[in-house]
């Protein structure tokens, strides 16, 4: 059988650059996105292609904040490799502030790579996928989208954005073959959260793993859900937290009693 296909945004760091070598070293064909990081994508290539160069990662330059070059790339990208296995929606950007200072262009820019281009990739793999009646669809969410902090209120609505759109995607999959889940990371340590410096008393005070997670803890769960043993788990959003939700709206001398 030949190695399944697997069509991944954000590929080139974080929990995307994780995702790709656990899928790669799983034997996945991947085809992952890159916006800036260029040089990154590219020396992932080539670290990945001389290992298993059988299913070596193939890396697009993909801008996802412009929805209509998106459409261009990934259009392009599947009249190359039509059957699409698996998409997940890793890639995700954030803008700080208080939601009275909130500037409109940098939310738009947001909300366009967090969700929208993901919603607009969808459409483009998912009728294949319903054709030949198997697929998976994965995003990355966050806790942000049930849990809100302040300054966040553009990154929560974003991923709140995510969830509400896949829940209704399942209804629209039904008996088709194709699940549609979503991985719900917290404080992952990554460059876009600053788990080392004033988010640090949130890890210390409210996770108790006492730890920020790694991009690998959440790249397995996203392997897991891609798995044929995920077959009858469909809109679920799988937690990756360390128990951070278990203890938020908690006072922070119960959250760190021993």
């Amino acid at each position: 059988m030949s190695a399944r296909t697997v069509l991944l945004t954000g590929g080139s760091s974080g929990i995307g650059e994780a995702t790709v070598r656990l899928l790669v070293a799983q034997g996945y064909r991947v085809i992952f996105t890159y916006g800036a990081s260029e040089t990154s994508a590219e020396d992932l290539v080539r670290e990945l292609q001389s290992v298993k160069g059988d299913v070596a990662p193939r890396a697009v330059h993909c801008p996802l904040d412009d929805l209509e070059r998106t459409e261009a790339v990934i259009a392009g990208a599947l009249a190359e490799e039509p059957s699409i296995y698996g998409f997940v929606h890793v890639a995700g950007t954030t803008s700080d502030g208080p939601a009275v200072m909130i500037d409109l262009a940098e939310a738009e820019r947001v909300l366009r790579v967090n969700f929208l281009s993901m919603a607009l990739i969808n459409k483009l793999v998912l009728r294949p996928m319903l054709s030949r009646r198997e697929g998976r669809i994965l995003a990355v969410s966050s806790v942000a989208a049930e849990f809100g902090r302040r300054g966040n209120s553009i990154y929560s609505a974003s991923k709140a954005a995510i969830e509400g759109y896949l829940r209704c995607l399942v209804e629209e999959v039904r008996d088709k073959g194709v699940t549609v889940n979503w991985v719900r990371p917290g404080l992952i340590d990554t460059r876009m959260i600053d788990v080392g410096g004033f988010l640090a008393p949130v890890v210390s005070d409210r996770v108790p793993l006492r730890r920020a997670g790694s991009p690998d803890e959440v790249a397995h769960a996203i392997g897991f859900l891609l798995s044929p043993e995920a077959a009858y788990i469909q809109g679920v959003g799988l937690t990756v937290d360390g128990g951070l939700t278990s203890s938020l709206g908690l006072p922070v001398r119960a959250a760190t009693a021993r």
